[in-house]
């Protein structure tokens, strides 16, 4: 691809880009610039003065601030970017039951938090360790602190890149302790995971065309919020179940696409899930493997059909079979004729 070629594709990317995500390639850049200025300084300590500028808790890192703004906002446009692409639209009746769905699960874990039940044990002790450590390491500079979490997210199995990072905008304003962190994730991981829910249950009402669409998204929403596995993982202060929430999203966009037609969006959004979910916990990749294992067998029959069959390629399979049963039990009697007249 010659320069020019370059230079008008990332163009015309650029002009498909919305608002916010010009927005977020720009913060994304401004962090770059800072950290490849981090690395420099790393290496020769006259510019460590001034790579420290911004950098410590007084009252906050800017930078650890900007990168995780850019995450949050990232994961938005990425969010809006899916919804577009699959086609949801969210009517009043899908309002009032993801807001009646937030509210109660809500309730619950404030509930739990004011009667200091076990949320606070299991896990919770170890993100919120991540989750200082985090500020303190990006205390010592971008280069650290990028180069830690790194190291982290590769080699230890509660990857801190995506959970902290998201939590990070609320928590550094707010007194760091384990209730600060052990609230944050009780409200927001919920409402992700509800709203990730009810994209899937557009697709799927799309799909099947039910009678009563609303009785049925309020039952499924009612189902997922009373499934017991969902909240005994934060009642116990395992806010990896976020990756519930892209395990949702994955499924809405892999519900009814086969690949007849491109569609950049929805791939880029598969794409961008996918490694979210990879990058929640090391032991997601399992997930990852048996859905797209699942989706392959799912649209292979169909991507198999031949142009202009209009018979489904199951269907052709089970009469070919049967004609071959046909042809071996003619075969097995012509046999035995001719065994008999020898």
């Amino acid at each position: 691809m010659s320069k020019l070629n370059l230079r008008t594709f990332l163009k015309c990317i650029y002009r498909r880009m919305a608002r916010l995500e010009r927005a977020v390639l720009l913060l994304l850049c401004i962090f770059a610039v800072k950290f490849v200025f981090s690395t420099a300084a790393h290496f020769a300590a006259p510019l460590q003065a001034v790579d420290m500028l911004g950098s410590g808790r007084n009252p906050v890192d800017v930078w650890l601030l900007l990168l995780s703004c850019t995450a949050v906002l990232g994961t938005f446009c990425l969010y809006r970017r899916a919804a577009r692409a699959i086609g949801a639209k969210c009517t009043k009746a899908d309002a009032v039951i993801l807001a009646v769905c937030i509210a109660a699960s809500a309730a619950f874990y404030l509930h739990a938090m004011v009667g200091r039940q076990s949320l606070y044990l299991w896990d919770n002790a170890t993100y919120y360790n991540l989750q200082v450590r985090l500020e303190s390491n990006f205390a010592d500079g971008v280069f650290t602190g990028v180069g830690s979490t790194i190291y982290k997210t590769w080699f230890n199995d509660y990857a801190p890149l995506v959970i902290n990072l998201l939590a990070e905008p609320f928590f550094m304003f707010t007194p760091r302790t384990a209730n600060t962190f052990a609230l944050l994730c009780a409200l927001l991981i919920p409402s992700l995971v509800y709203y990730s829910a009810w994209l899937l249950l557009t697709v799927l009402r799309r799909k099947l065309q039910p009678k009563a669409p609303v009785l049925f998204t309020a039952l499924s929403m009612a189902f997922v919020l009373l499934l017991p596995l969902l909240h005994i993982a934060l009642y116990r202060g395992m806010p990896d179940l976020l990756g519930v929430a892209f395990a949702f999203m994955l499924l809405a966009l892999g519900v009814g696409y086969d690949f007849s037609q491109p569609a950049p969006a929805r791939l880029v959004s598969l794409a961008a899930f996918t490694g979210m979910l990879m990058l929640t916990r090391r032991s997601y990749m399992f997930t990852v493997v048996a859905f797209f294992a699942v989706w392959r067998l799912g649209i292979g029959p169909r991507c198999m059909r031949p142009a202009g069959a209009d018979r489904p390629a199951l269907r052709q399979v089970c009469r070919g079979l049967a004609g071959l049963r046909r042809r071996t039990a003619a075969a097995d009697v012509l046999a035995h004729r001719q065994g008999r007249l020898q």
